[in-house]
């Protein structure tokens, strides 16, 4: 709760690396909540930039890098800083608040489903990609590639989303 940070990221040359998810608040939560997990009033206004070139899955979020967690909560929580994300790899997401990858679990003890609710981004969203990558990619201002068991209320974008240089791609001003 009331987490914040503003201290700028910047992440580059990350050929080494199998997978990346770089947030203000937390990189990603993974698994089966046994409990309500939940991200309550925290904000983001440190500028992130991340370029990567060989990296399979590359998540940018204000908030969350990559939330892969069925039945967690973000609420109230905003995002000022710009997020840019130059990638020529598969698997790319960028958005204000968090990109977002969830599915039901049958013995989860708690609500089967991720949320986003009444969270704020203002800050701008840019996405350079690459001709050669016949992916799909997804820039975002609140939830960058969202999947099944997922629901988002009363968000709002006000940043400029911008996607360069791609073939595949699904800009979105709340979700892709």
């Amino acid at each position: 709760d009331n987490c914040t940070n503003s201290g700028a990221i910047s992440i580059a040359d990350t050929s080494d690396c199998a997978a990346i998810y770089v947030a203000g608040i937390a990189g990603t939560m993974e698994g089966t909540a046994t409990q309500e997990s939940m991200i309550y009033k925290c904000s983001n206004s440190a500028n992130m930039t991340v370029k990567c070139n060989n990296t399979k899955d590359v998540q940018l979020g204000g908030i969350m890098g990559w939330l892969r967690i069925t039945g967690c909560t973000i609420s109230e929580c905003s995002n000022s800083g710009n997020l840019t994300m130059t990638s020529a790899v598969t698997g790319s997401y960028v958005a204000g608040i968090a990109t977002v990858q969830t599915s039901s679990v049958a013995e989860s003890k708690v609500q089967a489903i991720s949320q986003l609710i009444n969270c704020k981004n203002t800050g701008d969203i840019v996405y350079n990609g690459s001709e050669s990558n016949s992916a799909w990619n997804a820039p975002a201002g609140i939830c960058g590639k969202s999947t099944a068991d997922f629901y988002i209320e009363g968000c709002e974008n006000h940043g400029n989303i911008t996607a360069n240089n791609t073939t595949r791609c699904n800009p979105a001003g709340i979700g892709s």
